[in-house]
């Protein structure tokens, strides 16, 4: 970048040639140059920015001699952002690591680079600047298929009935699956399909990660109009449960003082109740129809937790701290 120069005034000098072209007097990039006081070279990089970046249909007319219109000009919306809403989407698309390698994460990138254009042109915006004190980690997520994705998008969006391949976590072999796909929703680091399995008659999620060979069928169906994946997961601690009819069970955490600190940094649970014990302490209550995640969950607070009901859960975790010690007593 030359010293002094101004991507604002650059934009402006563009907009300026816009409506010289619009003019309809076939403008070239000499008389243009010489009226804004300029190289000639500075109007053909404003004309390559319109044309190639913005999508404006300018040709160049060789009879006579300058730029024309060929077509309306596009709607530029991106030039009503402000310059914290310019790099809130370009963290947003940072942070949408749900969608890398699908479709809708491909066009995003792209339609953020696009943007990114006009906002170094003008803003004092480097992107480069932006990525050194702004960023966004994470670890964990599972990569959606694109193919996978996008035919189950399709069978979201059109209602129609889809078979693929499912493999279940330890099974030796994949069951091939009927359903009427519902929703697709991102779930603690994967993508989730919530469906209606046809042959099981109930309703059934499934991880995108362990489908396979997607088809869509000619049969169409009606999504129950009731159906909310905020509600069919209510009484899950992640994915597992919702539908309805399930008991809910009241789960009750006490946490010492150490782990109560990092607890009451964040809301774990839209059920949860906190009572606040002496010493530090913290008592966290839970209402859920299944326990297999919040048990993954407790066991990750080794020693710093204790489960003071269900007694179900506790019975659980008292079979897997039996297996530990069996496995790693010398």
């Amino acid at each position: 970048m030359t010293e002094g120069y101004s991507r604002k005034a650059s934009v402006n000098r563009a907009m300026w040639v816009l409506a010289q072209i619009q003019s309809g007097d076939y403008p070239n990039c000499q008389r243009m140059a010489m009226d804004y006081g300029v190289s000639p070279k500075s109007i053909q990089r404003d004309i390559d920015y319109l044309r190639d970046q913005l999508g404006a249909p300018i040709e160049y007319h060789s009879t006579e001699f300058g730029y024309t219109l060929t077509g309306p000009l596009p709607d530029l919306p991106v030039t009503q952002l402000s310059e914290g809403e310019l790099v809130a989407l370009f963290l947003a698309e940072r942070a949408a690591g749900a969608l890398r390698g699908t479709p809708l994460g491909e066009q995003l990138e792209t339609a953020v680079k696009r943007i990114s254009v006009y906002a170094e042109m003008s803003f004092d915006v480097e992107w480069g600047e932006v990525s050194e004190a702004l960023s966004i980690l994470e670890k964990g997520n599972v990569q959606a298929d694109a193919e996978v994705f996008d035919a189950l998008t399709k069978g979201v969006k059109q209602r129609t009935v889809v078979t693929f391949a499912y493999r279940k976590p330890g099974a030796e072999a994949e069951e091939q699956r009927r359903v009427r796909p519902w929703h697709l929703a991102h779930v603690g680091g994967a993508w989730y399909l919530f469906a209606w399995d046809e042959v099981r008659e109930a309703e059934r999620t499934f991880a995108l990660g362990r489908i396979g060979g997607v088809k869509l069928t000619r049969q169409k169906f009606q999504r129950p109009e009731q159906f909310s994946a905020r509600q069919f997961l209510k009484g899950s601690f992640g994915v597992f449960g919702g539908g309805g009819g399930e008991k809910v069970m009241r789960v009750v955490l006490r946490f010492n003082a150490w782990a109560a600190a990092l607890v009451r940094e964040r809301v774990w649970h839209e059920s949860e109740e906190r009572k606040e014990l002496e010493g530090g302490e913290l008592e966290l209550t839970l209402k859920l129809t299944h326990l297999e995640e919040v048990e993954r969950w407790v066991l990750s607070w080794g020693p710093h937790v204790e489960v003071v009901k269900p007694v179900a859960l506790r019975r659980r975790l008292a079979s897997v701290g039996e297996s530990l010690v069996a496995r790693y007593a010398d």
